[in-house]
């Protein structure tokens, strides 16, 4: 039973590895549009497999921490609770009520962490269409005003060189 588990998180994990392998792409390529994510869709992912949301959103690795953690998790809990039938089944009650004490404190962690993952999805994919430019810059200027007969400075900034006026 246990190897079975194992295995799962093997085959995972691999799977994860071959999906980032599959999702990587040219960092100096510039696309001229970005597709817009599904937040739902990103949150849903993240939900059903470890890390799949944020595959999905190109944040490959979170989605190696947020797969591990919920794994880990999950592997601790199934340890747990093998433990926790063991001491049950030989009579060791006060050993087993430990077991299945710490069996359900690791599968709150791991829904707590899944509904942490699925916020993160979901926040990431609102956030796929943000326009980061290059330009980031801020100017301070001073200006005559004739109506107050006073030299005003100002603040201006810009996020995005395409918006500015020269």
């Amino acid at each position: 039973m246990c190897w079975k588990l194992h295995t799962l998180v093997v085959v995972g994990c691999l799977a994860l590895l071959l999906a980032l392998q599959a999702g990587a792409a040219d960092s100096t390529e510039v696309a001229p549009h970005r597709k817009a994510k599904s937040p739902t869709g990103a949150m849903i992912r993240s939900m059903l497999v470890p890390g799949w949301g944020q595959v999905y959103n190109g944040k490959y690795l979170k989605a190696l921490v947020y797969a591990g953690t919920q794994l880990s998790f999950l592997y601790g809990a199934h340890v747990q609770n093998n433990r926790y039938h063991h001491y049950r089944d030989i009579g060791y009650n006060v050993d087993a009520d430990f077991y299945q004490s710490d069996r359900n404190r690791l599968l709150w962690w791991l829904f707590g962490i899944t509904l942490v993952s699925m916020g993160d999805a979901f926040v990431d994919a609102h956030l796929s269409q943000f326009d980061v430019s290059d330009d980031l810059s801020a100017r301070i200027e001073p200006h005559v005003d004739p109506d107050q007969a006073a030299i005003v400075l100002s603040l201006s900034i810009f996020f995005d060189h395409h918006v500015r006026n020269p």
